[in-house]
C-alpha cells in the first residue's frame, strides 16, 4: 500500500512524467530507426556490423540507466521532504521509506531498460544472428548495473546529505555523484562490450566471472546502504 502511495506521488510530478515520456519517445524512434533500410544495409548485413550495432544499442541503454538513476533516486530523495518527515512517525520509520524509494527506482530502471533491450533484440532478430548466451549475458549485466547504480546512489545521498538536510545534495556533491556514475557506467560498459570483440574466444567462464563481479559489487552497494540506515537509526536514538 505504501509503495502504491509512492508511485502515485511520483506520477503527480510533471517533470518526472515528461522525463519518462521523453525516454519512451526516444526509445520508439530508435526502434523505428533500427528497422530502416539504410540501417539494414549498413549494419545488419554482416556479423561484424550486427555486433557493431549491438554495441551502440548497449551504449544508449547505459545512458538511459544514467538518466533514470538521476530521475528516480536523486529527484525522489531531494523533492519529497514532507514525506520523509511523516515517515519518521510510521512503524517502518525512515528506513522503510528509503527502501520503498529504492524499490520504486529499481522497478523503473528495469522497466526502462529491459523491455527496450529485448524489443531491439527480437525485432532485429539478433537472437538468430548472435550467440544467445551473449544476449542473455548482456541482459543480466544490464539488470545488475541498474541495481548497482540505484543502490549506490541511494547510499551516497544518505551518507552525504543525511536526512536532517532533507536529502538535498549540494552542487559539488551532485557533480561528484554524476562523475562516479559516469565512470562506473564506463567501467561496466567495458566489461560487456570488450567480450563482444572476442566473442568467438569468449567462454562461459568469462561471462560467469563478469556476472559474479557485478553481483559482488551490487552486494557491496547493499552493504554500504545498510550502513547508511544504521547511521540514521543511531542518530535518532
Amino acid at each position: 500500500m505504501l509503495l502504491t502511495k509512492d508511485i502515485k506521488l511520483f506520477l503527480r510530478d510533471k517533470y518526472a512524467i515528461l522525463s519518462l515520456l521523453f525516454i519512451a519517445i526516444f526509445q520508439s524512434i530508435l526502434i523505428y530507426y533500427s528497422q530502416s533500410d539504410i540501417l539494414t544495409r549498413v549494419y545488419l548485413s554482416s556479423i561484424n556490423g550486427i555486433y557493431t550495432f549491438f554495441i551502440k544499442i548497449l551504449l544508449i541503454i547505459f545512458t538511459l540507466v544514467f538518466l533514470s538513476n538521476f530521475l528516480q533516486v536523486v529527484y525522489q530523495y531531494s523533492s519529497e521532504k514532507e514525506n520523509f518527515l511523516l515517515a519518521r512517525l510510521l512503524p517502518s520509520g525512515i528506513k522503510g521509506a528509503i527502501k520503498r524509494k529504492l524499490l520504486l527506482a529499481n522497478i523503473t530502471s528495469v522497466l526502462i531498460t529491459q523491455p527496450f533491450y529485448w524489443t531491439i533484440v527480437l525485432i532485429n532478430r539478433f537472437d538468430q544472428n548472435m550467440e544467445m548466451r551473449f544476449i542473455y549475458f548482456s541482459s543480466f549485466s544490464l539488470l545488475f548495473i541498474s541495481l548497482i547504480i540505484t543502490t549506490f546512489s541511494s547510499y551516497y545521498i544518505l551518507s552525504r546529505s543525511f536526512y536532517y538536510n532533507n536529502f538535498i545534495l549540494g552542487v559539488k556533491k551532485l557533480l561528484v555523484l554524476s562523475l562516479i556514475t559516469v565512470v562506473s557506467l564506463m567501467i561496466f560498459a567495458s566489461l560487456i562490450i570488450v567480450p563482444i570483440l572476442f566473442t568467438d574466444k569468449s567462454s562461459n567462464l568469462v561471462f560467469i566471472s563478469i556476472l559474479t563481479l557485478l553481483y559482488t559489487v551490487w552486494l557491496l552497494s547493499r552493504y554500504l546502504l545498510d550502513k547508511a540506515y544504521k547511521k540514521i537509526e543511531n542518530s535518532e536514538t
